[in-house]
């Protein structure tokens, strides 16, 4: 996360903001979080960047979007299977090191 946030030069807040963001938008309705025993929630979230002109929010959201756009390049296998990313480590910083690792 940070690494992503030094070369957008923009907080790590707003890194970690478009990567929820985008995790919930290609999850679209598929994705149900189990809050508890028998407590089932959709995936939604509502988010917003909020902070004063230059203070790193397109950058932030630059970076990951460039992520993206490499992973949606080369999400097609060459059997035709869609590419799926093992999480061995389900933090904000394990997904960004695995998106980091995948695209390279």
């Amino acid at each position: 996360m940070s690494a992503a946030a030094r070369s957008a030069d923009a907080p790590a807040d707003y890194v970690a903001q478009a990567v929820l963001a985008t995790a919930a938008g290609v999850s679209g309705t598929h994705v149900w979080i189990c809050v508890s025993e028998g407590w089932v929630e959709p995936l939604q979230l509502w988010l917003a960047g909020v902070g004063a002109s230059s203070t790193g929010k397109s950058p932030a959201l630059t970076q990951v979007g460039r992520l993206v756009a490499a992973l949606e390049r080369d999400r097609v296998e060459p059997h035709g299977m869609p590419r799926r990313i093992a999480l061995a480590d389900p933090t904000v910083d394990g997904v960004l090191e695995a998106l980091d690792r995948d695209c390279h």
